[in-house]
């Protein structure tokens, strides 16, 4: 986690894409302006919805969540025969795992690692995968790990590491 400081009696959005201008008028739309925002985004919005011949204009703050790269460790038996076409079917599992699904990495959630398991022993039925772990830095490989609010993680083929 972050421990990302939020104000009192506030609101935090936290959005990755899209339009800035939108976003923040949406925000608006839906929270109102009784609240106070959070963010690293501010955006001043015109309320043309409500009074279209002089409009007020709102300060709205969001969150554009910082790219965190998170890295995969798959252990192998050291029996399992592995091929190039199975360790490209391993990566891809965990790449399509990631971007959909029960393992989908989002912003504030933990992403565990024992749900890339089933996935990537299905891609490649010829091996036996003995851990998956997940690592911020490459060095610390854990069973889990707490993405903030300000994160956003991605991963790539790259990031994936298949060993024996």
């Amino acid at each position: 986690s972050t421990n990302y400081p939020l104000i009192r009696n506030s609101i935090l959005v936290s959005v990755v894409g899209d339009d800035t201008e939108e976003i923040a008028y949406t925000i608006l739309t839906k929270a109102g302006s009784g609240c106070s925002f959070n963010g690293n985004t501010e955006i001043t919005v015109k309320d043309l919805e409500n009074f279209p011949n002089s409009p007020p204009t709102y300060k709205v703050r969001f969150e554009r969540p910082e790219n965190i790269p998170i890295k995969f460790k798959v252990t192998l038996d050291s029996k399992s025969s592995i091929a190039s076409q199975d360790e490209k079917a391993i990566k891809e599992a965990i790449l399509a795992s990631f971007s959909s699904g029960i393992a989908k990495a989002r912003i504030g959630q933990q992403i565990v690692a024992s749900r890339f398991i089933c996935p990537v022993s299905n891609s490649a039925p010829n091996i036996t995968v003995i851990s998956l772990e997940v690592s911020r830095d490459g060095i610390d490989y854990k069973n889990s790990i707490d993405i903030g609010v300000n994160e956003f993680p991605v991963t790539s083929s790259s990031l994936i590491e298949v060993v024996k």
